[in-house]
């Protein structure tokens, strides 16, 4: 079993370099956390459980590609290695337009549902500085006005991201510290999606 308190590492992001511990300001136990199976939500789970916030981790299948019960399964065993507990949940999306943003909508109802039926204080979320400025171009690009140029918010309701100011390869080095095979999602690569497109093509331009 990892002991998340034995994890360490360091932060450069905004070039300033500091230990990768995130801020959970006035945070109590427990949280739900997001957990996909993919570095990002894996690296998350750790640093809640070194944080002694007695993390859930909460797996949302879709039903939108096969594989998810494999996917759930890398969860399970995360969780296994951390010493907390996990669960998988359905959702039904159907297709039609904009399938993305109702699969989103269904993910947070999902989560929302197991964080009250387990009593949890917050759900958590893996996004970091990356994906806030992968919003905020697209808030540009979509010509949106001063809110979205704000980026995503820290705080949602009941839904924090407290990661948000760590880089997204420096969660995954917290990730790595589980010896567990992330999840490989090939839809993040594929540049129909226009957030896939900022990421692989766009910002690697501007940086």
């Amino acid at each position: 079993m990892v002991d998340p308190a034995r994890v360490t590492g360091s932060s450069t992001a905004y070039g300033v370099t500091a230990p990768v511990r995130p801020t959970f300001t006035a945070m109590r136990r427990s949280v739900v956390v997001a957990c996909s199976g993919g570095p990002d939500s894996l690296g998350l789970l750790v640093l809640a459980a070194r944080d002694a916030l007695d993390p859930i981790a909460v797996h949302v299948d879709h039903g939108l590609r096969p594989g998810a019960a494999a996917e759930g399964q890398v969860v399970h065993e995360a969780a296994n290695r951390l010493g907390v507990r996990a669960r998988s949940v359905s959702v039904r999306v159907d297709p039609g337009p904009n399938l993305e943003a109702r699969a989103r909508e269904a993910r947070y109802d999902a989560l929302e549902a197991a964080r009250v039926e387990c009593g949890a204080t917050a759900v958590l979320t893996a996004h970091t500085a990356d994906d806030h400025a992968e919003t905020v171009l697209l808030n540009l690009l979509r010509g949106s006005g001063l809110s979205g140029l704000a980026g995503i918010p820290a705080v949602h309701g009941t839904v924090v991201r407290p990661v948000l100011g760590l880089r997204r390869d420096e969660l995954r080095a917290v990730a790595a510290t589980l010896d567990v095979v992330p999840v490989d999602d090939p839809s993040n690569r594929d540049e129909a999606h226009r957030r896939n497109w900022v990421r692989h093509t766009v910002l690697p331009l501007l940086a």
